[in-house]
C-alpha cells in the first residue's frame, strides 16, 4: 500500500511540472523556489505530491527502516528533477529556435 502512495506522489509531483510547462511555456521551472506566477492546479499537484510521498516514505521507514525511507525519497524526487532538467532545456531549446 506504500508503495502505491509513492507512485501516487511521484507521479503527481511529475504531473506538476508537466503543467507548469503547459500553462507557462515561456518561463522556466525554478528548482529552489516555488514559482510566483504558479497556477492553482499545479499547487495542489505539487503539494499532494510532497504529502503522499513524505507520509508514504515515513510509514516505510517506520516498518522496514530508516533507509528505505530514505532511499523512498531519493527514487521519488531523482525523477522530479530529471523532468525539471528536460522541461527547462525543451523551453530554451524552443526559445532559442524562435528568436533565429
Amino acid at each position: 500500500m506504500w508503495v502505491l502512495l509513492v507512485t501516487l506522489g511521484a507521479a503527481s509531483s511529475v504531473a506538476s511540472v508537466l503543467v507548469y510547462a503547459h500553462d507557462r511555456p515561456t518561463s522556466s521551472y525554478p528548482f529552489s523556489s516555488t514559482p510566483s506566477d504558479e497556477p492553482k492546479a499545479v499547487k495542489v499537484l505539487r503539494i499532494a505530491g510532497f504529502f503522499l510521498t513524505m507520509f508514504a516514505a515515513l510509514m516505510l521507514a517506520s516498518s522496514t527502516g530508516v533507509w528505505v525511507g530514505v532511499l523512498t525519497l531519493v527514487g521519488v524526487w531523482l525523477p522530479l528533477m530529471v523532468t525539471i532538467l528536460i522541461s527547462n532545456a525543451v523551453r530554451r531549446h524552443r526559445t532559442r529556435d524562435l528568436s533565429a
